[in-house]
């Protein structure tokens, strides 16, 4: 039987230069599907999967998150501030109060991943593991751009037995890639704060090291979800996003299709 993950954190401080200028007004997060915004739906795909405490590690120069769910009633908000911009790692380790002792996930929102049944976290919790990350097979040409995967091929994808960050292709042990889903255990903290008290201020804490670190303690999947991911970091992923919703959508389909039609796309 799935798991009920409580705990839910976003880590929603970065600047979105990709998106600049657009960006100096409207924090990328809240750039629309359509009209829902890309963080709502995380949220809601959070909450589906049994969040009832939802933690945003934001900036406060990002006041417009805070603003948007103000007034959310279907789950409590908290806000923790992430005031410098040191890594994936770092903004996690930034909600260990507000998790406490709770397994909990790990959201990215530019990963927008459409799933026809139950929603990624859900088939996630599923799992047998005291860890999930989601997974994917990327192109050899994207290898190094993503979290790879060393492990044992089994039913829901693999147990880990190694993370490594952006590997060249030559050296990386896999073409399987970590996507901005995860169900941690609270003991992911100490690995952080390890790396945390021994960073040298420069360069970024990275979460996949923590993961490297946990996955030879404990069994940890990466699991191969049914879904299409979609990169909303990139204008690119963003648009084919709104295209897929645009002609999923009963109200949008017809002058959508009639417009790619027109343009002979």
């Amino acid at each position: 039987m799935p798991r009920k993950i409580t705990k839910a954190v976003f880590p929603v401080a970065g600047r979105g230069t990709r998106f600049m200028p657009a960006t100096t007004a409207v924090p990328k997060e809240l750039f629309p599907i359509l009209d829902t915004p890309l963080l709502e739906i995380a949220v809601r795909e959070a909450i589906e999967a049994g969040a009832e405490d939802i933690i945003f590690v934001t900036s406060r120069d990002k006041p417009t998150i805070e603003h948007h769910f103000a007034n959310y009633k279907d789950a409590k908000i908290h806000i923790v501030y992430q005031d410098k911009p040191r890594g994936l790692g770092h903004a996690v380790l930034c909600a260990r109060e507000l998790v406490g002792d709770y397994v909990f996930s790990v959201t990215l929102p530019d990963d927008l991943i459409v799933c026809d049944g139950d929603n990624v976290l859900q088939q996630m919790a599923g799992a047998d593991a005291d860890s999930v990350i989601a997974a994917m097979e990327v192109p050899d040409a994207d290898v190094s751009k993503y979290g790879i995967i060393d492990g044992k091929e089994v039913k829901e994808g693999l147990i880990v037995n190694k993370l490594v960050e952006k590997p060249s292709l030559k050296d990386a042990p896999s073409n399987t890639s970590i996507v901005g889903r995860y169900i941690l255990p609270p003991r992911i903290f100490d690995s952080l704060q390890n790396l945390s008290d021994n960073h040298d201020g420069l360069g970024e804490i990275q979460l996949t090291s923590a993961l490297d670190s946990l996955a030879r303690d404990v069994k940890m999947v990466a699991y191969k979800y049914q879904g299409r991911r979609f990169d909303c970091g990139q204008v690119q992923g963003w648009l084919q996003a709104n295209i897929e919703a645009g002609l999923k959508r009963a109200d949008t389909r017809e002058t959508l299709k009639a417009y790619l039609q027109e343009k002979n796309l």
